[in-house]
């Protein structure tokens, strides 16, 4: 399985184009309050989809992904799931005020270094096997993940590193998402990792636990 994937999710066991350019560049050099609004209006133009703070929306965004890998329309495969790679302020939306300033730049840092060398090449991320037809999205909050030491949530969703990373790091209140792509067997789910909305679109952190103490 190609690596992107594996740095972006757990598994079991150079341009675009302009616009895209414009928009990648805007979303990194972004500052404030992690809602801008140039850069979402951007990835809605390029993309025509409408980002919502709805588990339901969730899925979708990763219905399109999937559905664009399947007919081979890899850049806007490529846009629609950049949308979920977040800027330093974006980054801080879902982090602790008193931990978000160091470790915001820390993560931000962390996943460029683990992007695909070409931003037409970010729907590689994505490109789990096409046998995985279901998307499933599980959600808990920052203290529901913090306190399941034990349980179903904590065994099925969240696994212990998590549960370290919400204790330290998240933001209280902030319901965090894995996006599960399943098949016929549950071994060959692939999970992708603290996703949360971040006041104006979905924004994904991935296992941050391998970089992040």
């Amino acid at each position: 399985m190609d690596r992107p994937i594996r740095r972006w999710a757990l598994v079991p066991g150079l341009l675009v184009g302009a616009a895209l350019l414009i928009a990648a560049r805007a979303g990194q050099a972004a500052e404030g309050d992690g809602r801008d609004q140039r850069t979402v209006g951007a990835m809605r133009h390029l993309t025509g989809f409408k980002f919502e703070n709805k588990p339901e929306n969730l899925r979708s965004l990763f219905g399109e992904i999937r559905a664009a890998i399947a007919r081979n329309d890899r850049r806007r495969a490529s846009v629609l799931g950049y949308s979920l790679i977040p800027n330093e302020s974006r980054i801080k939306a879902g982090l602790r005020e008193d931990r978000a300033g160091g470790l915001a730049s820390r993560i931000m840092a962390l996943q460029q270094s683990q992007l695909p060398a070409r931003l037409e090449e970010i729907y590689i991320i994505f490109a789990a096997e096409p046998a995985l037809k279901e998307i499933r999205v599980h959600s808990a909050t920052t203290e529901e993940i913090a306190r399941s030491a034990e349980g179903p949530v904590a065994s099925k969703d969240f696994p212990g590193a998590v549960r370290k990373i919400a204790e330290r790091h998240l933001r209280p209140g902030v319901t965090f998402n894995v996006v599960e792509l399943a098949g016929t067997r549950p071994e060959d789910s692939i999970r992708y990792h603290l996703i949360y909305w971040d006041g104006s679109q979905w924004s994904m952190l991935g296992p941050i636990w391998n970089g992040i103490d």
